[in-house]
């Protein structure tokens, strides 16, 4: 019995060490009218296939409650497009940690995505590139709206 609790405490060490996640993460700051340009990268001598290739956290905190839209602008071409995909989700701090909310509701709209921001909240904002194919665009991402932001 002691055998198969040590081998299954082994099983969970090695298991818990591997990484489902993506080969290439990044976390950034975006506020409203910042551009930002990425270009995906080489992979590194870590490279797993059959995982996310790359993935980049934009994180914005309204100063205005309102519509917001997440935009991508690249160069593609269309008999090969690009392995893509965006997504949305917030959070709340609470005592100096995280507190997902989960999907606040977005719409995709043609290159991007449109949501409601309400200040207080941060917006995780997320763009993966799929799989490596050997390929390394560039992508241009900023964040817009109808709103009047005030300057401050």
């Amino acid at each position: 019995m002691k055998k198969l609790l040590a081998l299954l405490v082994l099983l969970c060490v090695v298991m818990s060490s591997t990484s489902v996640s993506a080969n290439h993460q990044h976390r950034e700051y975006i506020d409203y009218g910042e551009v930002k340009v990425i270009t995906i990268p080489e992979p590194d001598e870590h490279f797993k296939n059959n995982y996310v290739y790359y993935t980049h956290y934009f994180i914005f905190k309204p100063t205005v409650s309102g519509t917001y839209r997440f935009m991508i602008s690249y160069e593609e071409d269309e008999t090969k497009p690009y392995p893509i995909y965006m997504d949305m989700t917030s959070y709340i701090k609470v005592n100096g940690n995280d507190r997902y909310e989960g999907n606040q509701g977005y719409r995709e709209i043609e290159n991007g995505l449109e949501f409601y921001g309400e200040v207080g909240r941060y917006y995780e904002l997320m763009f993966q590139y799929m799989s490596y194919d050997k390929r390394n665009p560039q992508f241009t991402f900023y964040l817009e709206t109808d709103l009047e932001i005030p300057k401050t």
